[in-house]
Formats: structure tokens, C-alpha cells, sequence
């Protein structure tokens, strides 16, 4: 998969077609997913690349700079996903003050289809784009219609019931915590991945060795004891956190050795281990090894 960086004012990228859908894909959720399920059988159908067109940083990021950490993955994360979805590629768009400036139709016009050629394009429902998020699906559909471009909204509903698949959904089922229903809106166990970082030797204070994870922009696990659904873990990892205030950039988990319910260093392992030999040969990775944590039910 390849992964392309573009920004208002970089000009066209020859792409020669694409089949693309579009959002913000922080998750990678059972929406986003069907989402992009479709666009790959029209892209294969049509024989067309498949991209995934996301914006960074998030809109909500650059809108609220001060906000207080939010994202469900990080990138490196997400991209990993995005190519387990059978993206051809994925255009990372640069959310800044001249794409924020753009009107709808400048927007459908001079960047999906001169700059990146995008011939079908897949949202959900309730896509909005464009200054003061003023465009929506059907004038995304009238104004691409004439440049010969293909248009459909997925609504993102779960099968079982009536609860709308978005980040935003997930991030109050973790906040409750109802790692349950994190768990069916994501399509699988809630996961978190961080860099391996050095921390204050809290573990030697504990006395049993941690692993510190930075956390970046991502939310950390939930901190209530009485959490419904949480599991050792995740229990063990939300309450370290508290030891110390720490500036959005430095935000570090500690996990402790009595947890070992997720353990790899690389994020292209097949399987979860569980084991706690494999918990203390991820404590001695090095500074900068990016390990993914999961979050199962009980």
C-alpha cells in the first residue's frame, strides 16, 4: 500500500483514476470498514485503484488545539488497518487554514477531481466538508455529478440494533467504559498503540517493572475500577496514569508486569499472546519500539 501526502497548493497528482472513499477513519470501525468494503468492490469492479482519502491532523485537532487527547489510534496504527482493508493506497490530506478556507464546491472541483482524479467516491451518511462543514452528501453528489464523478452514502448502522457506527461512539463507550460495546462498534477488542518510552521509574518504586508507553494524541484507557467489560489490564494500565500530570506530549502508560493479556512489538504479528515470559521479553524492548495493546471482555 502506498501512502501519499497532499496539500492545497501541491498540484496533481497522476493517479490515472481512483476509487476512493473518504473520512477521518480514526478506528477503523465496522462503519468504516463497510465503507470501504464497497468501495473496494466498485474499485474492483470498475478496475480502478482503491484509496482511502483521510485528513491530517484530525479537523477536530486543529479546530481545538487544546483539547485533551481524543484519537482511538495513532497513525502508524491506523494505516496498518487501512492496509488490512486492501487499500491500494491512502491519501493523507493536510487539514490546514487553506483547506479549511475552501467552499464545497471548490472543494469537489479542484481537489477530488483535478488534483486527485477521483472518479467513485464512498462516505457515510452524515460526511460533511467544506468551510463551516457546509457541504453535505447531496451537494457532494450534485457537484460531482457533472465531472463525471460517481457518488454514494453508506449509513453506518450496526446489524444487530440501531446504534450509529462513529469514533465519537467509541469514544464514549471507552470514556463509560463499555468495553462491550467499544468492542461491537470496532469489530473487535479495543486496542491502543504507543512508542516505548522512558519513564520516571515508577516500577522500581513498585516494585515489579512497567513498560511505558507514550501515548501521543491517543485516549487512555478508561480509570474506573468498576468498569463493566474491563479486564486486568486494562484495570492495571488506566490507573498508573494517575501518579503524575504530565503535558499532552509527554503522556506515558505504564504497564505493569502483572498484566499480560496483549503482547507484541510489532503491529505485524498474527496473534495476542498471553503469556508472561512474552509480557517480560516486550518490558526489555528498546526505547522506540512501538507496541499495540488489546483490551479483552470479561
Amino acid at each position: 500500500m502506498k501512502l501519499h501526502r497532499w496539500s492545497v497548493g501541491d498540484g496533481v497528482l497522476e493517479t490515472g483514476g481512483l476509487c476512493c472513499a473518504i473520512g477521518n477513519f480514526d478506528g477503523v470501525h465496522k462503519g468504516h470498514q463497510a465503507l470501504i468494503g464497497k468501495a473496494r468492490s466498485a474499485a474492483r469492479t470498475r478496475g480502478l485503484p482503491l484509496a482511502v482519502i483521510c485528513f491530517s491532523p484530525h479537523p477536530r485537532r486543529y479546530f481545538q488545539p487544546d483539547q485533551p487527547p481524543f484519537l482511538l489510534m495513532n497513525t502508524h496504527t491506523k494505516l496498518k488497518m487501512l492496509a488490512n482493508q486492501q487499500a491500494d493506497m491512502v491519501l493523507e490530506i493536510t487539514f490546514d487554514a487553506k483547506l479549511q478556507m475552501m467552499g464545497p464546491e471548490e472543494f469537489v472541483r479542484d481537489v477530488l477531481h483535478q488534483a486527485l482524479d477521483v472518479r467513485h467516491l464512498f462516505a457515510g451518511a452524515d460526511f460533511a466538508f467544506g468551510k463551516g462543514r457546509s457541504g453535505t452528501m447531496e451537494l457532494l453528489q450534485e457537484y460531482g455529478q457533472p465531472l463525471g464523478m460517481v457518488v454514494e452514502a453508506l449509513s453506518l448502522i450496526l446489524d444487530e440494533g440501531e446504534d450509529i457506527i462513529t469514533s465519537t461512539a467509541i469514544r464514549t463507550a471507552l470514556q463509560t467504559p463499555d468495553l462491550e460495546l467499544a468492542a461491537a462498534l470496532l469489530g473487535r477488542v479495543p486496542i491502543l498503540s504507543g512508542i516505548v518510552a522512558e519513564g520516571d521509574k515508577r516500577g522500581r518504586q513498585l516494585n515489579f517493572p512497567t513498560a511505558n508507553i507514550a501515548l501521543q494524541d491517543c485516549m487512555a484507557p478508561p480509570h474506573s475500577p468498576s468498569a463493566r467489560g474491563l479486564s486486568p489490564l486494562a484495570l492495571c494500565a488506566s490507573c498508573l496514569p494517575c501518579l503524575r500530570a504530565a503535558p499532552r506530549s509527554k503522556r506515558i502508560l505504564s504497564l505493569p508486569q502483572s498484566s499480560f493479556l496483549f503482547l507484541w512489538s510489532s503491529l505485524a504479528a498474527p496473534s495476542f499472546h498471553s503469556s508472561p515470559r512474552a509480557f517480560l521479553s516486550v518490558l526489555r524492548a528498546p526505547f522506540g519500539t512501538c507496541l499495540l495493546l488489546s483490551f479483552s471482555l470479561l
